[in-house]
């Protein structure tokens, strides 16, 4: 079976939308996470131009999004929509809080 490549420009626009941030907004965040993009270069992000931007843009995007770093990346995800990204993330938390609860009984089990 083939492996599904992913849109990232697509995934890109989808979590800049979900983050409300704005193309400043976007600019700033990003450089906070060590990222500094021309004024050009993060329009291009945002307009999804940028099809396969560098580990350090797909890095500060994800620190200035907050949208979990699989999402991004994940072929079964077949549309890049807000409402694909909500439940992705809505699934995501409901997984980490089950394996927390699984991860405290154990410890408790094993007495470490």
């Amino acid at each position: 079976m083939p492996t599904r490549v992913v849109n990232f420009a697509e995934r890109a626009q989808v979590a800049i939308d979900f983050s409300g941030l704005n193309g400043p907004q976007l600019r700033q965040a990003m450089a906070e996470a060590g990222c500094e993009l021309s004024k050009n270069h993060c329009y291009k992000l945002i307009r999804g131009e940028i099809e396969d931007p560098r580990f350090n843009t797909v890095a500060a995007l994800i620190a200035a999004t907050g949208v979990p770093a699989n999402w991004f990346f994940d072929p079964d995800i077949e549309s890049a929509t807000p409402s694909s990204l909500a439940g992705y993330i809505a699934r995501e938390r409901s997984s980490a809080v089950v394996a927390r609860t699984h991860s405290a009984r154990s410890q408790r089990e094993t007495g470490e």
